[in-house]
């Protein structure tokens, strides 16, 4: 459809020629095809068409857009609404409130509410009216109880002045129901006062029998015990005066004093070990027979035969001193050939074979002969002519196994005849077949030392 025309008063009502707006909207329409069940929607600037949606779609929107979108399935679906299917109504007469912890009230629940402060609210019940000061209830018992008293009684009975009964009825109250005895005939077997027991004949009351025990302790003693001896038991004594004992055994008892031992030079003591002096730097204790120990080190007698562990016998004062240790030393002469150190080179000595310092590693070898920990190194040097110049040092290493080097000195100064250096802090651990090295690296001497030589010490625990 291009053109659409309506010709003025075509007989229905006189309808005048279409707008271009309105002939625009009708072309827009007429310029669409359309299928069963398809929808049309403005979209802001014209007329689309919504296809129908396929089966189990439902209408949605997306913005301002109408769309198909997929029916929720699974737990969002409800099958019934309280047991009731299809198009369900329910009011609150329709729920039960049996399980629930929020409870429906009825019309007359609302009506007995709105009356508890008012004059129309009736109790269903009669009770009983507030009690007052010093007030409180009693059970049926209790009441019968309360009938049954009489007179003046104002607590527990604790006389029996002014009690009036028979001797049965007062024999039924006791507990025992064979100590009443006076206007009448008393049951049990006890017959008047107590004037045949000459046990308890004329006894003050303030008296014991002698059939009677008492307690020391927790020991039970007869009043008429003959003489002998008592041990008790129980009995705990705050400073006592206990004399001098014949005789005793203590046992178990902390606390004694020192001084309260007895002097002499022919009673034992025993004890485990012993601290002489301190209370615990000190301890002289057994190691085994005829062996003793002062700090758990074993105390070394003529005949004992113990083996000595870093200790050196000295023969010529046979005395036995401190950790072992030894001595390795070496030696490297200057020699005439040797006209002087080169500057900026490094040099190794070491061995005594009269070897002069090389410009190789690993051939003036000092070889360990036991293991320990290096202690001290020493090293003196010598020249036989011409000193180096002033304030150019070496620096001296201790090279051990040709891996790794230890500082000795880092300003050696070669500017006199002899020179001494050393490293007495160190700690170096070898082993047996461990070797060492000395090694010098030269500065960039301006005057050369002439005929250099090496004494070397090394101490080793």
């Amino acid at each position: 459809m291009s053109d659409i025309r309506i010709p003025q008063n075509p007989g229905i009502g006189g309808l005048d020629e279409l707008t271009t707006t309105e002939e625009s909207f009708l072309q827009n329409i007429a310029a669409l095809s359309y299928q069963a069940g398809d929808m049309l929607y403005y979209n802001g600037s014209s007329i689309v068409r919504l296809p129908i949606g396929n089966d189990n779609y439902i209408l949605a929107v997306n913005g301002t857009t109408p769309t198909w979108e997929v029916a929720p399935t699974g737990s969002g679906l409800v099958d019934s609404v309280n047991g009731q299917t299809g198009t369900v109504v329910l009011d609150a007469d329709d729920i039960d409130d049996a399980l629930t912890t929020n409870k429906f009230v009825t019309s007359t629940d609302i009506t007995n509410l709105g009356n508890l402060d008012t004059a129309a609210y009736e109790p269903t019940s009669s009770f009983a009216s507030a009690l007052g000061v010093d007030d409180n209830y009693v059970t049926d018992a209790e009441k019968t109880k309360l009938s049954n008293l009489s007179g003046t009684n104002t607590g527990d009975q604790t006389s029996i002045v002014g009690i009036t009964g028979t001797i049965a009825q007062f024999n039924t109250a006791l507990s025992d129901g064979d100590l009443a005895t006076g206007g009448g005939t008393a049951t049990g077997t006890n017959t008047g006062d107590n004037a045949t027991n000459t046990q308890y004949s004329g006894l003050a009351a303030s008296k014991a029998d002698v059939g009677q025990t008492f307690y020391i302790g927790t020991t039970q003693v007869a009043i008429n015990r003959a003489s002998a001896e008592l041990t008790l038991a129980g009995i705990v004594l705050t400073t006592p005066n206990i004399g001098t004992p014949s005789a005793g055994t203590l046992t178990n008892c902390t606390g004694l004093p020192i001084a309260g031992l007895v002097a002499s030079t022919s009673t034992a003591i025993g004890v485990g070990s012993v601290e002489l002096g301190h209370a615990s730097d000190t301890t002289i204790s057994r190691v085994s027979a005829g062996v003793v120990a002062v700090e758990g080190v074993t105390i070394l007698t003529e005949t004992s035969t113990n083996t000595l562990t870093n200790k050196t016998i000295d023969a010529s004062s046979n005395t036995i001193t401190g950790t072992a240790g030894y001595i390795l030393t070496g030696y490297s002469p200057g020699s005439s050939s040797t006209t002087s150190m080169a500057a900026s080179t490094t040099y190794y000595v070491g061995n005594k074979f009269n070897y002069t310092p090389s410009t190789s590693a690993n051939f003036r070898r000092m070889y360990f002969p036991k293991a320990g920990t290096i202690k001290k190194i020493h090293v003196t040097a010598t020249t036989g002519g011409t000193q180096g110049s002033s304030g150019e040092d070496a620096v001296v290493y201790f090279r051990l196994n040709n891996t790794s080097d230890t500082t000795i000195m880092a300003g050696v100064p070669f500017a006199a005849s002899q020179g001494y250096f050393a490293n007495v802090t160190t700690s170096i651990a070898v082993v047996d077949g461990d070797y060492g090295e000395i090694k010098i690296v030269t500065p960039a001497w301006t005057t050369l030392p002439h005929t250099p030589s090496f004494y070397i010490t090394i101490y080793v625990e």
